[in-house]
C-alpha cells in the first residue's frame, strides 16, 4: 500500500515568513501589479524560505521578506478558525490554508517586541543598543533593514526609547530578512524606467539595472537620456551630444 500521508513533526508553537510587495517600494503599482502579501508557515526555515521565493517568482517587483518575531499560539488559532468557519457563509471553504495562516497571524505569543529604527544613522543605532545594554535587556535577534535597523528583544518598558527620533516599536512585528527583486524589467517596461548616470557615464535603470548605453545630457526627450547614433548622418558620434560611441 502506498504511503500517501504527509508527515510533519508536531509542535506547540510556530513562526511565519511574510513576503510583501508594497506600493512604497515599487512606485504606484498598476492594476496588473497590485500590492501583495504571501505567508509561509515555518516548519524547516531554509526549505520554507525557498518555497516562499518560488511563490513570489511569478510576480515582478521588489519584495521584502520578513519573519514574525513571536511564535504563534496554535490552540488559540485553531479555536478561532473553527468558530470562524461555523459562523460565516463558507467563503473560505476552498482556501482553508489561507484562513489558517490568518488565524496564526491573529494569535501571537507575545514574548518579544520589535524596535524599528527608521534611520541608517549608526549613532541612533548605537544609542539604542547602549540603552538596552545598560538596562540588561537581551537582544534576541537583529538585522539591517533597507531603511535602518530591526532589533528584537524581550518586552520592556518602552519609555526608555520613547523620545528618540526615528525609533519606534511594535509588540508583534516582523523582522527584516532580505530583499528580493523579481523580473523588474517587466515592471519597469509598464511603469517607466528610473534612469540615472553612473560614475562611468552610463545610463542605467536604478530598479531593474537595465543598461541603455552612454548617458546623454543633451537629448531633448529626458525620459530617454541615453546617446543615439546614426552612422549615415553623424558617424560614430551621438546625434545629440556629439560624444563618440567608442570611449575609454
Amino acid at each position: 500500500m502506498a504511503n500517501n500521508k504527509e508527515r510533519i513533526e508536531p509542535t506547540d508553537t510556530i513562526r511565519v515568513l511574510l513576503a510583501l510587495r508594497r506600493n512604497k517600494d515599487n512606485r504606484p503599482l498598476d492594476p496588473d501589479h497590485q500590492e501583495l502579501c504571501f505567508h509561509q508557515v515555518i516548519r524547516d526555515y531554509d526549505t520554507d524560505l525557498k518555497l516562499l521565493k518560488v511563490r513570489i517568482a511569478s510576480y515582478p517587483g521588489i519584495w521584502r521578506i520578513h519573519r514574525t518575531i513571536n511564535s504563534r499560539h496554535l490552540q488559540r488559532a485553531r479555536i478561532w478558525m473553527l468558530k470562524y468557519l461555523i459562523d460565516t457563509d463558507g467563503s473560505y471553504d476552498y482556501r482553508i490554508e489561507t484562513l489558517w495562516k490568518k488565524a496564526l497571524m491573529k494569535h501571537p505569543i507575545k514574548e518579544n517586541m520589535l524596535i524599528d529604527i527608521d534611520s541608517t544613522d549608526v549613532l541612533i543605532y548605537t544609542k539604542v543598543k547602549n540603552i538596552l545594554e545598560d538596562n540588561k535587556i537581551n537582544i534576541v535577534k537583529e538585522s539591517k533593514s533597507p531603511n535602518g535597523y530591526h532589533i528584537v528583544c524581550p518586552i520592556f518598558d518602552t519609555r526608555l526609547i520613547l523620545n528618540i527620533d526615528d525609533v519606534g516599536y511594535k509588540r508583534d512585528g516582523y523582522i527584516f530578512i532580505e530583499e528580493v527583486k523579481v523580473n523588474l524589467e517587466v515592471l519597469c517596461e509598464k511603469q517607466g524606467h528610473d534612469i540615472y548616470e553612473t560614475d562611468w557615464g552610463a545610463a542605467v535603470c536604478k530598479k531593474c539595472n537595465k543598461h541603455f548605453g552612454w548617458w546623454c545630457p543633451d537629448r531633448p526627450d529626458k525620459s530617454k537620456p541615453w546617446c543615439e547614433y546614426n552612422w549615415e548622418t553623424h558617424g560614430e558620434d551621438c546625434i545629440y551630444c556629439g560624444q563618440p560611441e567608442e570611449r575609454k
